[in-house]
C-alpha cells in the first residue's frame, strides 16, 4: 500500500490508508488490496521453478529474492496506477482489467528471468 502510494504521489496525488488493507485519495475513490491483488500466484509460479531447478540453496535463494522483488514491484506500480486510472476515469486499455494487466507483465517479467536464469545455469555447466 505505501508503494503504491508512492506511485499515485508520482502523479500529483496524495492517498490515505483505509480499513481493510486499502488506499484512498482525498474526495475520490480508493482502491481495498484483497489476496487477489498481492500475487501469490505469480509468486508461487517463480519460486516453484527456482526450487526445482539445478544449482546451489544460495544461488536459489538470490534468484527467488530477485523474483519476488520484481513481481512486487510491478504489482505496486499496477495497484498505484489503477488508483490513479480510477480517480482520472481512464478507461483500461484493451478492456482488460487490471488483475489482467499484472498477470501479463508479471509473466513476461518471469519468463525474462526464465530465460536469463536458464542461461546463467548453461553457462555454469560449460565451465
Amino acid at each position: 500500500m505505501r508503494g503504491a502510494s508512492v506511485v499515485a504521489g508520482l502523479f500529483g496525488y496524495q492517498t490515505y490508508d483505509i480499513p481493510n488493507y486499502g488506499i484512498k485519495l482525498p474526495g475520490g475513490r480508493g482502491v481495498i488490496i484483497a489476496y487477489d491483488c498481492v500475487g501469490y500466484g505469480v509468486m508461487s509460479f517463480w519460486l516453484a521453478f527456482v526450487i526445482a531447478s539445478d544449482g546451489s540453496w544460495k544461488r536459489k535463494l538470490a534468484w527467488c529474492l530477485d523474483g519476488l522483488l520484481l513481481i512486487w514491484v510491478i504489482n505496486v506500480f499496477r495497484i498505484g496506477l489503477y488508483l490513479v486510472a480510477l480517480n482520472r476515469h481512464w478507461p483500461m486499455p484493451l478492456g482488460l482489467d487490471h488483475h489482467t494487466w499484472f498477470n501479463i507483465f508479471a509473466y513476461i517479467a518471469i519468463f525474462i528471468l526464465i530465460w536469463r536464469f536458464s542461461r546463467q545455469s548453461a553457462g555454469n555447466s560449460r565451465q
